[in-house]
């Protein structure tokens, strides 16, 4: 006998039934049949379909919208997408490395640097299994060192610029491969992050500097969007962040006059005004954090 894993209704009631059907099987007669035994079971033809709960909206998923294993959508994001940004992220960590970029003397940037990585080791590495969490806390942390090496600007523009330009531009076309949707958010936690990052942008760089920060954007709250793991930490990170610094950081006149320079402090300060009471996580983004730790 096999094991159908099912979703559950609030009852305790099957709703969907995921399963994988050949090629030549006539999945609509199946799914009929199913309808005449149980008018609220839904049959997803996971190797051929999107995910019932998310083929005609733009919600944040609990599930994929596209079977990882199966579907060829769902093989790409895994594989192209996933991978690729994986990849970019350390071809420019490395550029940003070989110049000495991850060193910083201000206490300021030291404090939320330690706090941004210190929450990644808390809630990327699962209890029991350490090993499991590498992958995802070595990419975040290469992602926190990049975030603060940007303030080196020279470093960005002579080793990494164009390397960064074209793999972000390659990571938001294959996004939206994957889902012609994928920047669309029906979550109004996610409109609002992307409004706030993009009308800052929009106020401080260039339009050429705005181009790329907005396909930036989108690839992160995108990937927030797709993926329950990285968003449910993403949305408590925020909370921890605001706990930990309520009143942002304090900037001199001097350093106001030079936000180039202090560009992330300036960002966290906003980011802090913007949402002072943080984000609430759903019951199942609670769970999703508590079940590997």
């Amino acid at each position: 006998m096999v094991d159908i894993p099912v979703l559950l209704d609030l009852n305790g009631n099957p709703t969907i039934v995921p399963l994988t059907f050949p090629d030549n099987v006539d999945v609509a007669k199946i799914k009929e049949g199913a309808k005449i035994h149980n008018p609220g079971l839904t049959i997803w033809d996971q190797a051929h379909e999107a995910h019932p709960n998310y083929a005609d909206n733009n919600l944040s998923r609990d599930a994929f919208k596209y079977q990882y294993a199966v579907h060829p959508k769902g093989q790409f994001f895994q594989g192209h997408v996933k991978n690729g940004i994986q990849a970019a992220i350390n071809f420019i960590h490395a550029g940003y490395a070989a110049r000495d970029a991850f060193t910083y003397s201000d206490p300021r940037v030291h404090d939320l640097e330690q706090f941004l990585k210190d929450y990644a080791k808390l809630f990327f590495f699962r209890t029991g299994k350490p090993e499991d969490g590498t992958r995802q806390y070595d990419c975040v942390c290469k992602v926190i060192d990049i975030a603060f090496g940007n303030k080196k600007k020279s470093v960005f523009q002579s080793i990494v610029k164009y390397s960064f330009e074209k793999s972000i531009a390659v990571a938001h076309k294959g996004f939206l491969r994957y889902d012609s949707q994928a920047f669309v958010y029906d979550d109004p936690r996610l409109t609002g992050l992307d409004r706030f990052l993009k009308n800052y942008a929009r106020q401080n760089f260039t339009k050429k500097e705005c181009e790329l920060a907005y396909k930036g954007i989108d690839i992160v709250c995108g990937l927030i969007k797709e993926d329950i793991y990285y968003r449910s930490r993403a949305l408590d990170a925020a909370n921890k962040l605001l706990e930990q610094f309520p009143q942002g950081f304090e900037l001199n006149p001097e350093e106001k006059k030079d936000l180039e320079q202090w560009r992330l402090l300036d960002l966290t300060n906003q980011f802090i005004k913007r949402f002072p009471q943080g984000f609430e996580l759903t019951d199942t983004e609670k769970n999703n954090i508590e079940r590997f730790h």
